[in-house]
């Protein structure tokens, strides 16, 4: 493409005339603002926790250190090579639309000059991203070298809508990562995405998960998003971690999904790798020195057989991109087996386990999180007899939780590797819930049955 417009340059003096926006006299500095506490609250009692897959290379990162890094650029299409703007972005002039960076678009071939009314950079003006620019628009092309992060650390960015017309609020807890990998299809589809074009793999990547609530704040509905789609699950069927939402960011694409397992059209990823606990970093989007800029965060991908526009980096959050309506997502195919939030907690017995045959005299201390059927939800330890062990969920319902005990240490007395615990709830003691637990070995030898009452200690 940049050859056209070399072979151009003697006949038309190919020559890039960008319009920069040029500092107001006024001051520079950006007012300091800040949410409203009671959103403020809201927003962190119910910050989620997301896990990202194991393997996961291109984690979030602090979108700020992004910018800082990068160079602000112009797409051209029609064989004329992109402006260059700023290298790195003036923060200022990339946020504020009085004195923001401008440029107009191209009036194309044969000639590469420019035309029309300067278009600013907090204009919505990502490439490929509107109709009224096309392939043309702001867009910051990363360094290359940020693309692999673990996101140990990444902020979370959120915001609140009021919709008094639904009766509902809006909380989008945004995530930016560098890299978007969408090549791990590769690994089950034959044809390799990056032949024919239907990879999605591009610079910068925004992610969300919205929690909707009424207008008292009460949570109602998680929203999970990705490729252009979400879905919603009602509230009381949420994954919850300390009365905290949870949910998985799929593996390379960092869509978010409700489950563990593979999902969609593109075969989603989500397993527990590494666990974002978005309350560590929580920040608000508005408050953000980028906050203002309305260009692509990426670089301008290539074209293909599909997907064109899913090879650029996206707009992000931004002062003229609203919510959308997510409290009418479709539903979420609802996650089998959820572990009840009135289970997790750590769990112990007062008195000594009851154990028929046995002169053992040992107790119980068990401890469960969320997750679903199949997943590994706790631990358990035996004082007396000093055995540990993991524990699998099987079962779950609101009335009965059953698990499959592993065996993983036994330093002091030999236990049986493998047993079953069914988990019912119970008054418990004073104040404090309570688990009647009851114990069957499996596999070969004698069955092995113990029971015990527990009471809930953190």
């Amino acid at each position: 493409m940049g050859g056209v417009c070399a072979v151009l340059l003697v006949l038309t003096a190919c020559e890039e005339k960008p319009v920069v926006g040029q500092p107001a006299e006024t001051s520079r500095v950006v007012p300091v603002r800040a949410p409203d506490a009671a959103r403020k609250a809201t927003a962190e009692k119910y910050a989620p926790f997301v896990w990202s897959a194991k393997g996961e290379d291109f984690g979030p990162m602090d979108a700020a250190k992004f910018v800082a890094a990068a160079k602000l650029k112009w797409a051209h299409d029609d064989g004329c090579p992109d402006a260059d703007i700023a290298a790195p972005p003036d923060m200022v002039e990339l946020t504020v639309e009085d004195q923001a960076y401008e440029h107009r678009a191209k009036s194309g071939l044969p000639h590469c000059d420019f035309e029309g009314d300067p278009v600013k950079v907090t204009d919505d003006s990502a490439p490929r991203r509107t109709e009224k620019l096309g392939a043309e628009g702001f867009y910051l092309d990363g360094e290359d070298s940020l693309r692999r992060q673990t996101g140990d650390g990444a902020p979370t960015y959120w915001q609140v809508h009021t919709e008094e017309s639904a009766g509902v609020r809006v909380y989008t807890y945004w995530r930016f990562h560098a890299w978007n990998n969408a090549r791990n299809i590769e690994d089950v589809i034959p044809a390799p995405g990056t032949v024919l074009g239907i990879d999605g793999d591009h610079e910068g990547d925004w992610e969300r998960v919205t929690l909707i609530t009424d207008l008292n704040d009460q949570p109602a509905l998680l929203v999970f998003n990705g490729h252009g789609s979400q879905c919603g699950l009602e509230w009381s069927k949420v994954e919850k971690d300390d009365g905290r939402p949870v949910a998985y960011s799929a593996k390379g694409t960092h869509a978010s999904y409700p489950t563990t397992g593979t999902h969609g059209w593109m075969l989603d990823q989500t397993d527990r790798g590494t666990k974002l606990n978005t309350l560590n970093d929580l920040r608000w989007a508005e408050g953000e020195q980028w906050w203002g800029y309305a260009g692509g965060w990426g670089s301008v991908g290539r074209p293909g057989v599909a997907l064109t526009k899913e090879r650029t980096g996206p707009s992000g959050p931004r002062p003229s991109r609203g919510p959308g309506e997510p409290w009418k997502a479709a539903r979420c195919d609802e996650p089998g087996g959820l572990l009840p939030e009135s289970f997790v907690g750590t769990w112990q017995t007062p008195e000594f386990v009851n154990q028929p045959g046995s002169t053992a005299k040992y107790k119980a201390r068990m401890t469960l999180r969320g997750g679903r059927v199949g997943d590994k939800v706790g631990e358990i330890v035996y004082p007396g007899l000093e055995c540990k062990g993991e524990l699998t969920l099987e079962k779950a319902d609101r009335s009965t939780v059953v698990v499959t005990e592993q065996i993983v240490a036994e330093p002091v007395h030999r236990c049986a590797k493998r047993g079953s615990i069914g988990l019912t709830p119970t008054e418990g003691r004073g104040s404090r819930p309570g688990l009647h637990w009851v114990y069957h070995e499996l596999g070969i030898g004698p069955v092995i049955r113990a029971t015990a009452d527990l009471v809930k200690i953190g």
